[in-house]
């Protein structure tokens, strides 16, 4: 799969800030999350909260890291070691990465 393909299937639908933080509404293959980024003082670092939007039982996943980038990488691995379950689906995080790249959020 081309990194074009891969990241026409994945897309933002809408950035904004609330508070502190940057918010990202994503759709992922029909899958709508919501991820949202901020600096935290107490870790001297990112903090990235990550939930499914039509999955009400969804709890958000929370990551940490030195940065942006790496927060993200925490938090796909700690996505992915809830195995698929209906409220932690399957993502494709090579383009969710992608395509916050492309407007420089991590």
């Amino acid at each position: 799969m081309t990194k074009d393909e891969r990241v026409a299937k994945v897309r933002i639908t809408d950035q904004f800030r609330s508070g502190k933080s940057m918010v990202y509404d994503l759709k992922c293959e029909g899958i709508r999350i919501t991820i949202s980024m901020s600096s935290s003082d107490e870790i001297d670092g990112w903090q990235i909260q990550m939930l499914v939007k039509q999955t009400p039982d969804s709890p958000p996943v929370l990551a940490t890291g030195p940065s942006r980038g790496e927060a993200l990488g925490v938090l796909a691995e700690a996505w992915r070691s809830r195995g698929g379950v209906s409220a932690y689906p399957a993502l494709d995080w090579a383009a969710i990465r992608e395509v916050l790249a492309a407007v420089r959020a991590i």
